[in-house]
């Protein structure tokens, strides 16, 4: 595929994208669905495109190009995941104020709350909300580090995926670890573990 054809899809994938993005986070939409938007335009986003990619970086528009190919094919191979997260954050509920409220709608209140302690109390039920999904963002970057070396990308690549996996496994460490020091949960987090989600 020629640079102007597949500059042209790529355009159009992107454009298609950002809206279902929008769609989804701005709460227009129920659900997260990339994967079939992947499959529509797979052509962009195989093993060969991206190598053919990869090879032609001689210029700025080549770069470029091999920049969204090498993203996009990282995406696509994981936007079941990416869809999972994003749905089970979607579905997630926090409970405020004696109110279980859809976990966007708590995220949101942080922006208003003046006060320290509610500030610090919603934040901690908005990280309870979406801990069980630690583990599928943890396997995302493990999945970004693997893809990345079968590509054999640049070390600086590498890298930036490994720094990002260490920092969520040292931060679940440090979260479980501080849960055992402490011998038991907050009533907020009991609270958090209690609220009801949609089935995903």
């Amino acid at each position: 595929m020629d640079d102007a054809l597949y500059m042209r899809l790529a355009e159009e994938f992107t454009a298609r994208l950002h809206r279902e993005e929008y769609s989804h986070l701005a709460g227009l939409k129920d659900t997260f669905d990339t994967e079939s938007l992947f499959e529509e335009f797979h052509e962009l986003f195989t093993r060969d495109a991206v190598l053919q990619r990869l090879e032609h970086r001689d210029d700025r528009v080549g770069r470029h190009l091999a920049e969204f190919a090498v993203h996009r094919y990282i995406g696509r191979r994981l936007s079941g995941l990416t869809e999972r997260i994003a749905n089970r954050q979607n579905a997630a509920r926090v409970r405020v104020g004696g109110e279980a409220l859809p976990f966007r709608q708590a995220w949101g209140m942080l922006t208003r709350v003046s006060d320290l302690e509610t500030r610090r109390r919603i934040e901690r039920r908005v990280a309870a909300a979406i801990d069980p999904q630690n583990a599928d963002r943890a396997q995302r970057i493990a999945g970004q580090r693997e893809i990345a070396r079968e590509l054999e990308l640049p070390p600086v690549k590498v890298h930036c995926s490994v720094l990002a996996e260490d920092a969520i496994k040292a931060a679940i460490e440090d979260l479980q670890k501080h849960r055992e020091d402490r011998g038991q949960e907050t009533p907020q987090e009991r609270a958090a573990a209690k609220i009801p989600t949609k089935p995903s």
